[in-house]
């Protein structure tokens, strides 16, 4: 109400968030509000109960000042059942819907959800007015919540599931209609609803929307939801769709779980998943889980990647001499004519590489000299591209000396990533360039490269 006035005065509303009460803050307010004669018993109990809100002191406070001495105390819980039971059917229905939102609910669908009537309004100011409803703003629109998570919980506590059900199916039906909608809180309520296929059909719909805008965050809070809803002949895939959005957002470990969690019990992809999840989590700095997972997967595969022995020497040596013979040229094949194992003994090698990078660098060329030679022999373009990029990671901390052959490995890798649409790779070429110009004191060419990757975002 008093935002109205404001508002229809012409003048602005600024919002600031306070810290709780001291505890003797507390106090001393409630001596203020109560008045110096009233037993100390009294009022430190009536402090203790405010939990170091100064809004829910004022309310017990108003409530209680001209009790008798003899007078029961009034805890928040009884002030908030005694305001509950003085509502009309109407009123008490938009608090049942406002409690079970769980967080503000635009007015529009609050109103639709309650179908309100031309009292809609005046109900809501009756709730506003028993400190029952507060109402915010966000982006310059009206939306409603409880006053405060004690009056939630004594309104969820009368609910059964039924009315929960209900209530749900309102709030999904409502919110259904803004074009503007949370499809996460929309999804909640489907689910709560009993309605769970098409709570899972928006997850995932909405996943993708948000993985085409670049918000890889926010599409995996919407895999979460959408594999808790999938049928479990769905869940592997669309775990391994969550980590894909982790791993671009950055969250390598969570990536690394959602990677080991898409496991099928088929051997052969199953080892390209563990290779993923090794690499992300010897990045992040889970050294010991991501050794022990890599070397799982390598032993499983018939791999000896970095091996110390002799005979691990000889191989890497080998390989070495292979590429000097037959260079980096391969024969392009798709990813769908190429055997899985294959594939996934090149993935696994990529995750040996990586750690080895990360863990032990002295190891890292041998490491390698395998992914390379195993990905040209695949002849797949992504996992080619990935390789070269790799390899002109290697040759750029070889500083000024081995520069030319780490631009030209970059250019390669780039042109390669592009042709094939793995944007990421490219993005990892443009960013070694950046690191490498660094390296060898050229600032200028430095900027001029980095300048793209930060209008990109």
């Amino acid at each position: 109400v008093l935002r109205d006035m404001v508002e229809e005065a012409g003048s602005k509303v600024q919002e600031l968030s306070l810290a709780p009460l001291a505890p003797d803050e507390a106090r001393a307010l409630a001596e203020i509000l109560l008045g110096p004669e009233t037993p100390s018993l009294r009022i430190d109990r009536l402090a203790a109960e405010a939990e170091g809100s100064p809004q829910i002191l004022h309310e017990l406070a108003r409530f209680v000042a001209h009790g008798a001495d003899s007078s029961p105390e009034v805890t928040l819980d009884e002030l908030i059942e005694i305001r509950i039971s003085r509502l009309t059917p109407s009123q008490r229905r938009m608090l049942e819907l406002l409690a079970v939102a769980g967080r503000p609910l635009p007015q529009p669908a609050a109103l639709a959800a309650a179908g309100a009537g031309p009292g809609g309004l005046a109900d809501l100011q009756q709730l506003q007015g028993a400190s029952l409803v507060r109402r915010l703003t966000t982006d310059g629109d009206d939306a409603l919540d409880l006053q405060h998570e004690r009056a939630r919980d004594a309104v969820l506590t009368r609910l059964d599931g039924p009315d929960l059900r209900e209530l749900h199916g309102r709030l999904a039906a409502a919110l259904a209609a803004d074009p503007h909608v949370d499809p996460l809180a929309l999804t909640e309520h489907l689910r709560a609803a009993g309605e769970p296929a098409r709570a899972h059909a928006l997850a995932v719909r909405a996943a993708a929307a948000a993985r085409e805008a670049g918000d890889f965050l926010r599409a995996a809070d919407l895999l979460r939801a959408a594999r808790e809803l999938a049928p479990p002949a769905s869940a592997p895939a669309i775990a391994r769709d969550l980590a894909e959005a982790l791993a671009r957002a950055g969250r390598g470990r969570e990536a690394a779980d959602a990677y080991l969690a898409a496991r099928t019990g088929d051997a052969i992809a199953d080892l390209g998943l563990a290779g993923a999840a090794a690499a992300h989590l010897m990045i992040t700095g889970h050294l010991r889980r991501g050794r022990e997972t890599l070397g799982q997967a390598l032993a499983s595969a018939g791999l000896e990647v970095g091996a110390a022995s002799v005979r691990g020497r000889l191989g890497a040596l080998w390989r070495r001499g292979q590429r000097l013979v037959r260079g980096e040229g391969f024969t392009e094949r798709r990813e769908a004519d190429v055997l899985p194992l294959e594939l996934a003994r090149v993935d696994l090698c990529f995750a040996a590489a990586v750690s080895a990078l990360v863990t032990d660098p002295g190891a890292a060329a041998d490491a390698q000299a395998h992914h390379l030679h195993l990905a040209l022999r695949a002849g797949e373009p992504r996992r080619v591209a990935r390789a070269l990029a790799l390899e002109a990671c290697l040759l750029a901390a070889l500083g000024a000396a081995a520069r030319g052959r780490m631009q030209a490995q970059l250019a390669a890798a780039r042109a390669l990533a592009q042709r094939c649409g793995a944007t990421a790779i490219a993005d990892l070429t443009d960013l070694v360039a950046v690191l490498a110009a660094t390296g060898v004191g050229a600032s200028a060419e430095a900027l001029a490269l980095a300048e793209p990757l930060l209008r990109a975002g």
